[in-house]
């Protein structure tokens, strides 16, 4: 390569502004194994760069996205971390501590992340959600970083890292631990001979799959 004071290098002015410019865009960190980590959020006005949402029949979902400029901190390992938490409801069942009797209650993981850094919105709302996130910027909270990975039937698989034309997958679903609902089951993502849980493997049905972050059991840091 020649030398700097050897080329020829124009001085006309170029439109780039390296002041707006995002940091790390398309970066991937490295996916950690699964375990309990704290996490730190992103600060200002990163945060306010983090969100997105998933339209349906009937609602809007509100989701953060942790990435490029506006990824999470892990703390405990000391590198940044990238994944979604999103606002979609689901029901669970718990006791009631006054009555000692069960009742549903919705939640959702983007919730129980608000909780964990004791925000209060003044109204339930997306629009106020996604404000009460952008104020607790540089706030942690801790949570259990798990592992799941899908072969979708919607989309071509991949093999030998090329897709394969008019082959779908098959449906299967993975995660950390195998279980089995009465509507759905889940298989165990394969170990490695290292004890460590695959990020890369191969399905049943031959397709290349890659197991992708999840954060739940949020709390307070």
């Amino acid at each position: 390569m020649p030398n700097i004071n050897k080329l020829n290098l124009s001085d006309d002015p170029l439109p780039l502004d390296l002041k707006v410019m995002p940091q790390g865009l398309g970066s991937r960190p490295q996916t950690p194994q699964p375990g309990i980590y704290q996490f730190r959020l992103p600060e200002m006005p990163a945060i306010e760069n983090c969100f997105d949402v998933m339209e349906t029949e009937d609602s809007q979902i509100l989701v953060a996205v942790f990435a490029d400029d506006h990824m999470l901190f892990n703390e405990t390992l000391g590198r940044f971390y990238q994944g979604r938490v999103n606002n979609r409801f689901r029901e669970i069942t718990q006791t009631n501590r006054e009555t000692s009797e069960k009742e549903t209650v919705l939640i959702s993981d983007y919730g129980m992340m608000l909780k964990a850094l004791k925000a209060e919105p003044a109204r339930i709302s997306n629009r106020y959600l996604a404000a009460a996130l952008v104020e607790c910027a540089g706030k942690s909270f801790i949570a259990e970083h798990t592992l799941t990975a899908s072969c979708q039937k919607t989309r071509e698989i991949f093999q030998k890292g090329q897709r394969v034309t008019g082959k779908m997958g098959c449906g299967k679903q993975y995660a950390v631990e195998a279980w089995k609902g009465q509507k759905s089951e889940r298989h165990q993502i394969p170990v490695e001979a290292d004890g460590k849980v695959a990020l890369r493997f191969e399905c049943a049905c031959g397709a290349e799959l890659r197991s992708w972050g999840q954060l739940q059991g949020f709390r307070s840091a």
